[in-house]
């Protein structure tokens, strides 16, 4: 019985950390197209999302702004 929690919970958080990628991946995809030339965008994510590789394709420019042990302050220019 605990093996089968333990691999359900498994389970449901890649389920769930693969949707948020999927989300943040079309909204970083989507906002460069809406943006005005020289449009900024920034975002505070948490410090373990890997959102540098995305927002690099997406965009121009890119700067990690700040950080801490939690979160991170990203920012583009399109």
């Amino acid at each position: 019985m605990k093996n089968t929690i333990y691999s359900f919970l498994i389970r449901l958080f890649t389920l769930v950390k693969r949707l948020i990628t999927s989300a943040a991946e079309g909204f970083i995809n989507e906002s460069a197209k809406f943006l005005k030339k020289k449009g900024r965008l920034t975002i505070v994510a948490n410090k373990f999302l890997r959102y540098e590789p995305l927002l690099i394709q997406a965009y121009q420019q890119f700067s990690e702004d700040a950080q801490n042990n939690k979160f991170k302050v990203l920012s583009c220019l399109k």
